[in-house]
């Protein structure tokens, strides 16, 4: 089964949106995944944008080696990628965050085994996301400027 955000599906274009207007396929209306998968499934088509920014290039392209080949492809790069979901991030003389998802990419040192990092000894996070649910303002204007301190994108 396809996904929201399944960058190796030739036949649509990215994150199509449901006629309901929420953020999945049609197909996927009222199905669920767990955070996790779609955590992985939301890099995996982050990755595969930053590779075929034109969308067409991108349908293209799978059409003509098929998604199984370009995932080993995209796997060979062999591109670290960890996931954190909650976690809370201290530095002294910052305000501690929390943000939704959290990602290290690259061959750097990631944070094991705690709920809590303290970016005193671990580097901060390459990207990291919010996922509005109520208070849009505050994720856009307090927690952005924070995170732009902080030197998290």
């Amino acid at each position: 089964m396809s996904n929201q955000f399944d960058a190796f599906d030739a036949d649509r274009p990215l994150m199509l949106r449901c006629a309901c207007g929420e953020n999945h396929a049609p197909d996927q209306h009222g199905s669920a995944q767990t955070e996790q998968a779609l955590s992985q499934s939301f890099m995996e088509a982050a990755m595969v944008k930053a590779l075929f920014p034109v969308d067409s290039v991108r349908r293209g392209f799978l059409k003509a080696v098929g998604a199984n080949t370009a995932r080993a492809a995209i796997a060979s790069i062999g591109l670290p990628i960890e996931s954190f979901t909650n976690v809370s991030y201290r530095k002294p003389g910052f305000q501690e965050i929390q943000p939704d998802l959290s990602y290290y990419v690259g061959d750097g040192q990631v944070p094991t085994g705690s709920s809590i990092v303290n970016l005193t000894d671990y580097p901060v996070p390459n990207l990291a996301i919010e996922i509005a649910d109520s208070l849009l303002s505050e994720d856009l204007g307090k927690k952005r400027l924070l995170y732009e301190a902080l030197g998290i994108a």
